[in-house]
């Protein structure tokens, strides 16, 4: 109970810093015997028991709680988990790292840092797994309207339409439920538009699809970064659309956050976009999962992060695609506060 006020006031730009929510992190020695890591295994594969005799090794456990700016606590957080990333390493640990999350285990990898002669690591380049990416259209929203125009006619695919007065066409924006241990929801809009235009669009309509499906959900509106020839007879024939193999396909996206509304750049948010940018450049009529691996550049208000999907051995119902993300945190300042500043 004392969290998510602790939260809403330091998150206050009138009384408080102005922060886009707070986060905790924990940690506690655990066992082998209790640790969350695959068995260690023989020359034929097989997994090797610890046995009653084997010596108990201690390994450190880190937890990560994540609040929103109204105080509720989410599941999963990219940039989150970046910025704690980054905090770790100030404090001393050594990667890779898992991070124990509401919405699941993730590994982090760190790739470059810097430092200052006062301040220590200022600056962190990570790899982060964000698990697997499941298509969840059928528990978060009903069947609205009529389907969109990448399905057949007459399809029942639930989905959930709406329309922007602010973009330049007056195509509604069709969203699709995708999980990443969070819920996003994420319409494509036309191709080659800025993350300015995309911006006011998901202004426009956040609020009323954060709030379209039960548990509310984070709202994504993106868009291919050039117009390309061809797309709509590529999407129509069902056939994959992809550029060069080895090349990084772009999209520009713009983000609003359940909990704390538009919000110029998120790390889960810019791996469910990717996702679904991916589903419909192959032209799938159904939610596929994808069959080789994928760089998206995705680019925000507030930065681009790389974005890499790999198919997936997970045995899951709707599983799409493992999950990279790559990116950098740096700090911004340090400071403390009186206890008496904290309390209401």
């Amino acid at each position: 109970r004392i969290l998510p006020g602790l939260t809403k006031r330091l998150s206050s730009s009138e009384y408080g810093l102005g922060t886009d929510g707070l986060l905790l992190l924990s940690s506690h020695f655990v066992t082998s015997k209790e640790l969350p890591l695959p068995p260690a295994q023989n020359e034929e594969n097989e997994p090797l028991a610890l046995s009653e005799g084997s010596p108990n090794r201690e390994e450190l456990k880190w937890h990560l709680q994540i609040f929103n700016p109204d105080g509720t606590e989410a599941e999963k957080s990219g940039n989150g988990i970046r910025i704690a990333a980054l905090a770790l390493l100030r404090y001393g640990a050594t990667f890779p790292l898992c991070l124990h999350t509401k919405g699941g285990l993730v590994q982090v990898e760190l790739l470059s840092s810097a430092q200052d002669e006062s301040l220590g690591y200022i600056s962190a380049t990570t790899r982060v797994e964000m698990g697997t990416a499941v298509t969840t259209n059928d528990a978060v929203f009903p069947l609205y309207g009529p389907a969109p125009p990448c399905f057949p006619e007459g399809a029942a695919t639930p989905h959930f339409s709406i329309s922007s007065s602010v973009l330049p066409s007056s195509s509604p924006l069709f969203f699709e439920g995708v999980s990443l241990g969070n819920p996003h929801a994420v319409a494509r809009a036309e191709d080659g538009l800025s993350v300015r235009v995309l911006a006011r669009a998901v202004i426009d309509v956040g609020e009323r699809v954060e709030h379209a499906c039960e548990g509310r959900t984070n709202v994504q509106v993106f868009s291919l970064a050039t117009q390309r020839a061809g797309v709509d007879d590529i999407e129509k024939s069902g056939k994959q659309k992809r550029d060069e193999k080895g090349t990084r396909q772009k999209v520009r996206a713009a983000i609003w956050e359940r909990g704390a509304g538009h919000t110029l750049a998120s790390g889960s948010s810019s791996c469910a976009v990717a996702v679904v940018a991916s589903i419909r450049c192959r032209g799938g009529v159904e939610a596929e999962a994808v069959t080789e691996e994928e760089e998206w550049e995705v680019e925000m208000e507030g930065g681009t992060l790389l974005i890499t999907l790999s198919p997936t051995s997970r045995v899951r119902e709707g599983a799409l695609a493992d999950v990279k993300m790559e990116g950098d945190a740096r700090l911004i300042c340090c400071c403390s506060l009186p206890a008496a500043a904290l309390l209401p």
